[in-house]
């Protein structure tokens, strides 16, 4: 007790003395107390010069809630000049409850003559303190304000508000509801919507009754309303009988797509409940719907169902025709579900969404999650794949990746299972070069590029021989004496020329240029070095960067006697600039996200030849690369700790410990 009084006091010590920030948590921490002390301190600071303390004051005096918070809260509603102070007492008044709290939130409903009610900027301040009274009453239940917020919904004054008046009055109970009934034969359909919106906040079982009231109204937009309040609200769904909650079963057969898709999402909202169901058929009934909303609706259903129905094809028919579809929403989901069935089946659409750059992104997301769950490897898939491995899309990039390791994956427990059928009389020298879901991956993960076999090398089934001779043409290579390059084995290192190894040492290390870049007659060695020093002195046909630009500008602005150290600055800008030059080239983005995707999804790859290229990236020079190549390799460890090659990773990775970056 001791304790408490002493931070009691140490409180209202910091609330008199502190600044403002440390006044206003003062006043949060004496109102989250609640001890009487702090009633007198957090009432003069009603008046507090700062107006957020005075805001935290009247906020704290809510919290204590008693009688003489209560009339210290009334006094800064009727007498402080700010409106932000206003407000909070109405909010502090709300959370005190009682009766002479709620009499004086009703009191605002309706201009008070003694409360002091500025204009800001031709706002009229009152607006926000009634809409404040209105939204209080309504938290507080309290039943007394029913007909007064009824006579301001009737009123010019309550049109604005009409949401948040319809809310109190149902927050209210069966007073409020019984406003709401005597108006409803009356009202407008957009009132009667709004009804219908509001009733989602009452839990009695007058709301429930003209809930179901609203379902069989003649207006389609009102009964969607309804719907969607039954769903919105668990409590009233947990509340009501089987027969209550099948009036959202009957309205799949409403004539208004757009209430038949509020009563799925609804019933989708709900399925927690042992009262509703939705039957196969009548999910493959609303896929036969005209409007695309009602479709998607069903197809979400389907995806969130962990089986799918048993009646597969006329699904697979379903989802095919659903690829055609403008709705953006019906294509991922169609697609999805395709993945988990068959997408063999519409597998040339989805090649062609996935191709086709006028596919909004998502769809060709899906799309390609999709044919990575392809029971086969086909040549077509691999290569959509892999050109949509470089997309100019980052997470395009990334799950054409992952289906390349889901396909890899899948092939890999496909060998497993069928027995070994290889004709033994075969070539054993005979080696199949086509593009597989891994050499893929390996390509992606060491940034080579792969060549794709045309559709006439594919077609031609010509002799041993032929192939053989293309295959050798193909692999030879001639070094500069003449000598053959045998496959397989780097070229030997040619020595740099002399004049190699001056202009490597001037020109700030230009980026070396082809043949046809070249100039007819380049002259000597120590022309080019000379010219390059006066370009590098006199800044000739030099762009310069902005900050450079900037800089000099500044510069030249700087008085005559300045000119000496104005000459050195530009000399050093225009060198700098030279020497930046070729740093400033950007590597191919793409190629180098491609290879740290690559390393992301390969550590879910379940087959031992990936261990060694990963342990490669750790001594790249790239070090997202290298922090990818090792979680992989972690989650290897993890996932698979009897893969083979695993036991050799301990010293590369120790040596990252030591020379790596944080």
């Amino acid at each position: 007790m001791k304790s408490k009084t002493q931070a009691i006091e140490a409180l209202i010590g910091q609330l008199e003395s502190g600044d403002e920030v440390d006044r206003c948590y003062a006043a949060q921490a004496l109102g989250q107390l609640q001890d009487p002390a702090a009633l007198e301190p957090l009432y003069r600071h009603l008046q507090d010069e700062d107006l957020d303390v005075c805001i935290d004051a009247a906020a704290a005096l809510g919290q204590i809630g008693s009688d003489d918070a209560v009339q210290g809260l009334i006094d800064a509603l009727h007498y402080h000049s700010e409106i932000d102070v206003k407000q909070a007492a109405i909010e502090g008044l709300s959370k005190c409850g009682g009766e002479l709290a709620k009499q004086t939130l009703q009191q605002v409903l309706d201009r008070p003559d003694d409360i002091q009610i500025s204009e800001t900027e031709g706002w009229d301040d009152w607006w926000d303190l009634q809409l404040k009274a209105v939204k209080a009453l309504g938290d507080n239940a309290v039943a007394d304000a029913a007909e007064a917020l009824a006579q301001m919904l009737d009123s010019d004054d309550g049109q604005d508000i009409e949401s948040e008046i319809l809310k109190a009055l149902v927050q209210i109970g069966p007073a409020g509801i019984e406003q709401l009934i005597q108006r409803l034969d009356s009202a407008a359909p957009r009132r009667q919507r709004r009804i219908g919106t509001a009733l989602q906040y009452g839990n009695t079982e007058a709301a429930h009754e003209l809930l179901f009231t609203l379902f069989n109204s003649d207006d389609a937009d009102v009964r969607e309303a309804a719907t969607q309040a039954l769903a919105a609200n668990g409590n009233i769904a947990a509340t009501l009988g089987s027969q209550q909650l099948a009036a959202l079963s009957v309205l799949l057969r409403d004539p208004a797509a757009h209430v038949q898709t509020a009563a799925l999402k609804g019933l989708q909202r709900l399925r927690s409940l042992s009262a509703v169901t939705i039957s196969e058929e009548q999910l493959l009934t609303l896929l036969e719907s005209g409007d695309s909303r009602v479709r998607s609706a069903a197809l979400h259903i389907l995806s969130q169902n962990q089986e799918l129905p048993d009646q597969q094809s006329a699904l697979l028919s379903h989802l095919q025709q659903g690829l055609s579809s403008d709705d953006e929403e019906e294509l991922q989901l169609c697609c999805e579900l395709l993945g988990r069935i068959d997408p063999a089946v519409a597998m040339n659409q989805l090649l062609e969404m996935i191709t086709d750059i006028a596919t909004p992104m998502p769809v060709r997301r899906q799309a390609i999650r999709a044919i990575g769950h392809s029971s086969t490897a086909d040549p077509a898939i691999l290569e959509v794949l892999w050109q949509s491995s470089s997309d100019s899309n980052a997470a395009i990039r990334h799950v054409a990746l992952q289906s390349l390791q889901a396909l890899n994956n899948r092939s890999l427990q496909s060998a497993t299972i069928m027995p070994d059928v290889t004709d033994t009389n075969e070539d054993s020298d005979s080696v199949d070069s086509s593009p597989t879901p891994f050499s893929l991956l390996l390509s992606s993960l060491n940034g080579s590029e792969v060549v794709w076999p045309s559709a006439s090398e594919e077609d031609d089934q010509g002799s041993d021989t032929d192939t053989d001779d293309d295959q050798l043409i193909s692999l030879v290579s001639i070094d500069e004496q003449g000598h053959e390059i045998k496959p397989g084995l780097p070229p030997k290192a040619v020595k740099p020329g002399i004049e190699q190894i001056l202009a490597s040492v001037s020109d700030a290390y230009p980026e070396p240029q082809s043949a046809s870049d070249e100039p007819a007659d380049m002259g000597s060695t120590l022309e080019s070095i000379t010219r390059s020093n006066i370009e590098a002195t006199v800044g000739v046909s030099q762009e310069l960067s902005s900050d450079s630009e900037r800089i000099l500008g500044l510069v030249d602005e700087l008085p005559n006697e300045f000119d000496d150290f104005a000459e050195v600055v530009h000399t050093n800008a225009r060198s700098g600039e030279r020497m930046l030059k070729g740093k400033r080239r950007k590597p191919d983005e793409v190629a180098v996200d491609r290879r740290i995707l690559a390393a992301r999804v390969l550590g879910d790859c379940v087959q031992a030849e990936v261990v060694q290229p990963l342990l490669g990236c750790l001594m790249d020079e790239d070090a997202n690369l290298r922090r990818e190549a090792a979680e992989s390799l972690g989650r290897l460890v993890s996932q698979q700790p009897k893969l083979p090659g695993l036991s050799n990773i301990m010293g590369p990775v120790a040596t990252q410990l030591r020379a790596g970056n944080e």
